[in-house]
């Protein structure tokens, strides 16, 4: 019974983290470097704090790792704002209990992202189109999604 807590726990986690950077144009970079480095601050909370019990740990040193990357990846951004074209090359919805989220996958130089777009909108977007977004540079080098510019 324990095994399928933790492992709803971690599947979990590693859905937060992908959400918390989800308008990051990475290709997944900064979400395995969160779970990477929030392991080892879990290892080393483990350590120091021998009270704590290691799941306990996980979570504090992912939560911690993921909130530090984020942060500082947006609140230390480039103020340049630039223009990029990206081509649609998917629409998509996700269904989460009972909501649905509408998204379009986005690429760019061969890497691709989701961007979520209002359901209103999901029906006038099409495959092949192309889409004017406003972009800025995150403090780690990767670009943010930002505003559809239209």
């Amino acid at each position: 019974m324990i095994y399928i807590i933790f492992i709803g726990y971690a599947i979990g986690m590693i859905n937060l983290i992908l959400f918390v950077f989800g308008d990051t144009y990475d290709q997944g970079v900064l979400s395995m470097f969160s779970i990477i480095s929030g392991l080892l601050a879990a290892t080393i909370i483990y350590f120091v704090f021998d009270f704590m019990h290691f799941v306990i740990a996980i979570f504090l040193g992912v939560t911690l790792s993921t909130s530090i990357i984020a942060v500082t990846n947006h609140k230390l951004a480039s103020d340049e704002v630039s223009k990029i074209e990206y081509s649609i090359t998917g629409i998509g919805r996700s269904q989460i209990r009972y909501n649905s989220i509408e998204y379009i996958e986005l690429t760019f130089q061969g890497m691709s992202a989701n961007y979520t777009v209002p359901k209103s909108d999901s029906t006038k977007y099409e495959v092949g189109d192309t889409l004017l977004l406003e972009t800025r540079s995150g403090y780690w080098g990767y670009p943010i999604i930002g505003k559809l510019n239209e």
